[in-house]
């Protein structure tokens, strides 16, 4: 009989031992799965801290864009999982959409064009009073007069023909934003 009561003593230890290792495997689980809930949902909020405050900096200056957007598609390819928690929460591509873009590229050629008629009234300005004042001491038909305009009409198209460069330029890199990836 202490043969047959120490077999099964020893079964129910084994059997004992088996459930509280299944029992600890599921514990385990729980607990490693609630950590990779916590950790991603710790990266969702700090995704949306890092994009939420570029918005600012791409309202008073579109080519931050053209900074922050490989930094956003990186990210996107670093934590796919995520992001496409923010799309589906955004319902649309967090953090910047295609309409984004497109918003950012018309106020970017907006301000352009505001810039430029600010800049071609501003020298007419200055060629006004130049000429006004050359005419007042006698020089609106001598060579230094002459020279004056001149230098004012050299110095207007360089600041256009610099400020034009950089819009094409920024403006070409925000259109390429919007292409799809087979196009570029």
């Amino acid at each position: 009989m202490t043969v047959r009561f120490n077999l099964t003593s020893e079964i129910v230890l084994v059997v004992a031992a088996v459930l509280l290792a299944a029992v600890f495997v599921v514990v385990a689980v729980i607990v490693i799965r609630e950590i990779r809930c916590l950790r991603q949902e710790q990266l969702v909020r700090q995704l949306l801290a890092m994009f939420m405050t570029t918005g600012g900096q791409i309202s008073q200056d579109p080519r931050e864009l053209l900074l922050w957007f490989p930094v956003a598609e990186a990210s996107r390819r670093m934590f796919p999982e995520a992001f496409q928690r923010l799309d589906s929460a955004f319902e649309s591509r967090f953090p910047y959409s295609e309409s984004h873009i497109q918003e950012v590229h018309a106020r970017w050629t907006a301000g352009w064009l505001s810039w430029e008629r600010a800049h071609d009234f501003n020298y007419k300005l200055k060629k006004t009073e130049a000429e006004q004042e050359l005419v007042e001491v006698n020089e609106g038909e001598t060579s230094i007069g002459r020279a004056r305009l001149a230098k004012l009409e050299r110095e207007q198209l360089s600041v256009y023909q610099e400020r034009y460069e950089d819009y094409v330029k920024t403006s070409k890199a925000l259109e390429a934003l919007m292409r799809p990836k087979d196009d570029q």
